[in-house]
């Protein structure tokens, strides 16, 4: 009969490959928006699921007191991971900047903090943390530790942390489901995504408190492990894929002049041609913002802003060479897809 232990030795050790497959694409494709919430996401549960396995086959109480204590830092990186990245995801990129990330900083430091100092304060484990053979407090009774590593009852900080930590998830649930719902534009492959993203650590929380037997080993590591690959299911298979239709539509590279492809306000590809007309560099500006890529032609830039439509025929001079462009504007849309995209092309006026 498979153990307790061997159960979840399958489940962590199964999902750690499709993991660490998703963050490998992630850091492939690191100039796409959402991309570095979503990798220490990933990275994050990588720690924590290694680190909780390693807790449950401690060869010692040592090794199970470190390997508890390393896991607190994927525990307290996701849920803040998930909200940045919710944030983008959600088109609400301008609430991410220095100031809001190192506020969401602080709880996580806290913990931490908390997590390695628990024996000076007990603020994080009220009931003990004991080796095989010692007695600790469990559901408010005495009990003897049968295994390498005891946790007893929760502290103060713990029961903080949880909810703040629910409270978190909540708000990056919301806003991550919020989107397929306000627009048309969200494939649905890519929804159905986002909807296991958010419903996999729901599920595991529900079994974990309701169904499984006490002392069954955490399964929420396994359910982000689940929510990260959704995740990058969700916007690389299917936004992706549709990306690269709006490329081939948009035949960019094969123009005689210099065209630019944007699509949701950044530039999905450019070519050479075009990165000398705007004063960027070719090999660094996909995935920038229109606002960065226009940022030397305010008349480009307002125009883009009131409708791309209104540009053609404008004219915009070269920052450098001082040569003047005539400015043309397609809409592209490949068959079959919701993507649109908008195509800048910058011919020499005569």
């Amino acid at each position: 009969m498979v153990s307790v232990t061997e159960a979840y030795l399958v489940l962590i050790l199964g999902s750690a490959p499709l993991t660490l497959a998703a963050l490998y694409h992630v850091l492939n494709n690191l100039r796409r928006r959402g991309s570095r919430p979503l990798a220490a996401l990933l990275v994050g549960t990588l720690v924590w699921g290694m680190s909780a396995l390693l807790v449950e086959i401690a060869p010692s109480f040592q090794v199970g007191l470190y390997a508890n204590r390393i896991q607190y830092f994927g525990i307290v990186t996701v849920p803040t991971a998930f909200l940045v990245f919710a944030l983008v995801y959600a088109d609400r990129e301008h609430l991410v900047n220095k100031f809001s990330v190192g506020l969401l900083s602080l709880e996580p430091i806290a913990v931490v903090a908390l997590v390695w100092t628990n024996r000076q304060h007990d603020l994080w484990t009220a009931g003990g943390v004991v080796p095989r053979g010692e007695t600790y407090v469990v559901d408010g009774a005495q009990a003897t530790c049968e295994a390498v590593i005891c946790f007893g009852d929760s502290g103060t900080g713990f029961l903080a942390h949880t909810m703040y930590s629910y409270a978190v998830l909540l708000v990056g649930a919301v806003l991550v489901l919020s989107r397929p719902i306000r627009s048309s534009d969200v494939p649905r492959g890519q929804a159905v995504s986002m909807a296991v993203a958010v419903g996999a650590p729901l599920a595991a929380n529900v079994l974990s408190l309701f169904v499984l037997p006490t002392g069954f080993p955490d399964l929420t590591p396994v359910a982000f492990g689940i929510s990260g690959v959704a995740i990058v299911v969700g916007l690389y298979r299917y936004s992706l894929v549709e990306t690269d239709a709006l490329m081939e539509v948009a035949a960019v590279a094969e123009r005689d002049g210099g065209a630019v492809l944007l699509e949701e306000g950044r530039v999905s590809e450019l070519n050479v041609e075009a990165a000398k007309v705007l004063g960027v560099d070719a090999d660094t500006v996909v995935g920038a913002s229109v606002d960065d890529v226009f940022a030397g032609q305010d008349a480009l830039l307002e125009g883009h802003r009131d409708g791309p439509e209104t540009l053609a025929g404008e004219t915009l001079t070269d920052p450098i060479t001082g040569e003047t462009y005539l400015v043309s504007v397609e809409r592209v849309s490949p068959d079959a897809t919701p993507k649109t995209g908008w195509v800048y092309e910058f011919s020499q006026a005569e």
